[in-house]
């Protein structure tokens, strides 16, 4: 049976209670009541203080004490909470706001809107920290600054179902764990190749390749590149824009000197060849002619807004020469063709680092790592 009397007398006798937590022992700043219960704001938190008749107020448990609730872990040392809730306090003055005006609900709105405020700041500090982190993971790795050449995968003469094939095979081939991004997919003439450490094949068939070392087999073909290259240019039977760059293709690993000179003949009698441009633009900027390379880049453009390929290879002759900004419109171009572009978003993501635009480059990062992954 319940001991009314010795319930009333704890709850009227004199109580004391220490409010605060282990990181909070500084003396109250001030008090007041917000949506019907006593809120106490110390240096490191505000406090909901309930006392026991409003947990009981029949009185019928004797093990109901006063407690403490710690409302937010932000007190009257956070700027947020001086500028809003405790500002409050002395601007809803009811001799000032007139009889009408609510100072309770006011207060109570406020309470809420700080709140939100507190959720946000909590929120921009983990940004801050992600973007910390970003720092250190973009000091650590390299600009994706070489430029790309044509055709791609996507551009040689294969068609999308075959190249959609050898994908569905070539994830089936890979060991468990293993990601498409430790391969090197490339094209030679109509089959499509995977490369790793240790060996080249042919997905569709599974078919071994031999792969020979392309900086030895470069050195052996060069003498036979040139001459291949001279006799084109003494050939009486003229060649075509397409065979030239065709030639130029074949010449880029032995001889890009001759290479160039063929790209260059190609755009001579086609000045729409993209991606014979392209293509000369990444040799004029591995021979450091980045202005050079941005030219044909532009050019090419000009004929192919969308060409994606030609707008990251112009983002990192722009990055070359310095002018970052422009870099930055280039690689976003790039994206506007291939939302998937992975090295646009990692290039931009970087540039917008050193921008100090740290929103835009983690957003940037994230899409590069979701695409490489």
């Amino acid at each position: 049976m319940v001991d009314q009397g010795s319930i009333n007398a704890l709850r009227d006798s004199a109580a004391q209670m220490e409010v605060g937590s282990d990181d909070d022992s500084s003396p109250i700043h001030a008090m007041f009541p917000i949506a019907g219960a006593m809120h106490i704001i110390k240096a490191n938190g505000i406090y909901r203080i309930q006392l026991a008749d409003e947990i009981d107020p029949q009185r019928t448990n004797p093990s109901i004490l006063n407690t403490q609730q710690r409302a937010l872990a932000f007190g009257s040392d956070c700027d947020l909470v001086r500028q809003t809730l405790l500002t409050s306090k002395r601007l809803f003055d009811s001799k000032l706001l007139g009889p009408s005006f609510s100072y309770d609900r006011a207060i109570e709105l406020t309470f809420e809107a700080l709140k939100d405020i507190i959720a946000m700041h909590e929120m921009r500090m983990a940004l801050d920290a992600d973007l910390k982190r970003i720092e250190a993971s973009l000091a650590s790795l390299a600009p994706k600054n070489r430029g790309l050449s044509v055709p791609s995968l996507g551009d040689a003469r294969i068609p999308p179902r075959r190249i959609r094939g050898a994908l569905r095979s070539l994830t089936r081939q890979l060991p468990p764990g293993r990601s498409l991004s430790g391969v090197r997919i490339t094209s030679e003439g109509h089959l499509v190749v995977v490369r790793d450490e240790d060996a080249a094949w042919n997905p569709e068939s599974g078919q071994l390749l031999l792969d020979f070392d392309v900086a030895e087999l470069a050195a052996q073909a060069a003498p036979v590149a040139r001459r291949l290259a001279r006799e084109a240019r003494r050939s009486s039977a003229p060649l075509s824009s397409e065979q030239w760059y065709d030639l130029g293709v074949d010449l880029e690993t032995a001889s890009p000197d001759d290479a160039c000179d063929a790209y260059a003949r190609a755009i001579g009698l086609d000045p729409r060849h993209v991606a014979a441009r392209v293509n000369l633009g990444r040799l004029l900027q591995d021979t450091g002619r980045p202005a050079e390379a941005a030219e044909q880049y532009r050019a090419a453009l000009a004929v192919q807004p969308a060409h994606p390929t030609a707008a990251f290879n112009l983002g990192t002759a722009l990055e070359d020469l310095g002018q970052r900004a422009d870099a930055i419109a280039a690689y976003r171009k790039a994206l506007e063709a291939d939302a998937e572009f992975a090295d646009a978003h990692f290039n931009l993501a970087r540039l917008y680092e050193r921008a100090g635009n740290r929103a835009a480059a983690l957003r940037h990062l994230r899409a590069y790592k979701q695409l490489s992954e």
